[in-house]
Formats: structure tokens, C-alpha cells, sequence
């Protein structure tokens, strides 16, 4: 079955592949933080978060991010789609937080909309 990065960006699907598992879940890790960072986020309490085993946390943080989107859509608010790439950026973080290292980088790419940087970091 593809999943959902190798049918969005099979190049940084197979590079991503072709890392050792450690160097992969590095990668993945500078990808999400990254991210973060790019959408306005707080790559530093995220990266506590996940150094500390936070999932659940994120996981609130993440549904906050996606109901204020979605509050915000319903009103036709313009601002609503900076709430979008926050809420897939921490979406990216959660998956992260499980070791679903691929759907943490398709995460990060719907959250910034830049595939040729995060292909940059593979």
C-alpha cells in the first residue's frame, strides 16, 4: 500500500528510506521543528515535548489549533489557513511523537506548502 508521502513526494519518500533508522528519526526531527517554527509555532516547547515523552500534550495542543481553524473557517475568516498550517504542524509533531516518521514529513509539507525545502533537509 503507498502511503501518503510516497504518493505526494516519492523522492524524499525513498531518501527517507534509504536513512539508517536513527538518522531517520533525526531527519524527521529537524523537518518538524523546522516546520513549527515556519507556521509561527514554539519549536522549543515542542522539542521539550518530545524529549519528554509529551505526546499528550501535543495531541491538545494539536486539537486546539485545529478547532480555532475550524471556528475560524466556518466564519470565512481569512486568518483561518494560518490556524490550518499550525494545526499540521503539530499534527506533525504528534505523528512524530508515535514514530510515524512519514506522515510527520507529509504533515510538514501540507503545514508550510514547501516541498523543495523539506526535501533540503533529506
Amino acid at each position: 500500500m503507498t502511503d501518503r508521502l510516497e504518493s505526494i513526494n516519492p523522492d524524499v519518500h525513498r531518501a527517507l528510506d534509504a536513512l539508517e533508522p536513527a538518522e531517520k528519526k533525526r531527519v524527521a526531527t529537524r523537518i518538524v521543528l523546522w516546520t513549527v517554527d515556519e507556521v509561527g509555532g514554539d519549536s522549543n516547547e515542542v522539542a521539550q515535548l518530545l524529549s519528554c515523552g509529551g505526546r499528550a500534550r501535543l495531541e491538545t495542543l494539536c486539537a486546539k489549533m485545529e478547532e480555532q481553524y475550524f471556528y475560524l473557517l466556518e466564519r470565512e475568516d481569512n486568518g483561518s489557513y494560518s490556524w490550518f498550517s499550525k494545526a499540521r504542524a503539530y499534527s506533525a509533531s504528534v505523528f512524530l511523537a508515535r514514530d510515524e516518521l512519514d506522515d510527520a514529513v507529509y504533515e510538514s509539507i501540507f503545514a508550510t506548502d514547501k516541498p523543495f525545502q523539506v526535501s533540503d533537509f533529506v
